[in-house]
């Protein structure tokens, strides 16, 4: 964890010096270069696959493959708003203002799936507290989904 952070501060502190267990560490400009260059020989790799998804999905289901490539160029569009903050090309105002649309707009399902997220927890925390007030619930539903009962009600093994 600690070699991730030195990392962050590496790339957005050009020429950043510190000190770990006492040695003295200075980056130069050509570790920093290395390091973002690595960065967008990354972000080049994750267009290439998303392209690359896309091409196979137009010829299996183009209704999907539309839905899909509208979503991966919101993505793209939130990548390219990241690093112009990253970079200092873009405020944080700037930014946040850019970014909530987007999001908004990949999120919807999340966010309209909120209700029935809700009562799945809802209806887990129930099957819960059941189990802890009767183990024997648990234990018998754990051996009806190995038996491959799963679909099926719990079966009582007491008997």
């Amino acid at each position: 964890m600690f070699k991730v952070f030195i990392a962050l501060l590496i790339v957005f502190f050009p020429g950043l010096t510190f000190s770990q267990e006492g040695t003295n560490v200075d980056y130069s400009q050509e570790q920093l270069s290395k390091a973002r260059q690595k960065q967008d020989d990354t972000s080049k790799q994750k267009m290439k696959q998303r392209q690359e998804y896309l091409k196979v999905l137009k010829k299996i289901d183009p209704e999907l493959y539309q839905s899909e490539k509208e979503k991966l160029d919101k993505y793209s569009e939130v990548d390219k708003v990241v690093l112009l903050f990253q970079s200092g090309r873009l405020s944080l105002e700037a930014a946040k203002n850019k970014l909530y649309p987007l999001l908004k707009s990949l999120m919807q399902g999340d966010i309209n799936e909120l209700d029935k997220r809700i009562k799945d927890a809802e209806f887990r925390l129930k099957e819960l507290k059941e189990a802890k007030s009767n183990p024997d619930l648990l234990i018998n539903k754990r051996i009806s989904q190995l038996l491959g009962f799963s679909n099926r009600p719990s079966v009582n093994l007491n008997k």
